[in-house]
């Protein structure tokens, strides 16, 4: 994510608020965007991650698809399951991404 799109998700007011101690004075507001940075690219890699395991989940199924010749075997299921708890983890991902924002 790019710098000025970074600036935009943060509400600068907000993040003033939570650098603030309890005597007021300012805790690093640069600081506390750097950790925002890492975290936001920490989710991003994340979320890359999981869309390539759900690339290779698919084509998985596709193999065993056509190999079997029916899409009730056992190894399709459980391909499936993984490509289930997959998305999850994408839409938990992105649920945790958007709440830093």
């Amino acid at each position: 994510m790019e710098n000025n799109q970074l600036d935009s998700c943060v509400n600068l007011d907000l993040l003033l608020e939570k650098c603030r101690r309890k005597d007021k004075k300012i805790i690093s507001p640069k600081r506390e965007i750097e950790a925002f940075k890492i975290a936001i690219s920490e989710h991003t890699e994340k979320y890359e991650y999981l869309e390539q395991e759900l690339e290779s989940a698919k084509r998985m199924i596709a193999i065993l698809s056509r190999a079997t010749n029916t899409k009730n075997s056992e190894d399709v299921r459980n391909v499936q399951e993984r490509i289930k708890r997959i998305k999850v983890l994408i839409d938990s991902n992105a649920q945790t991404t958007s709440s830093i924002c």
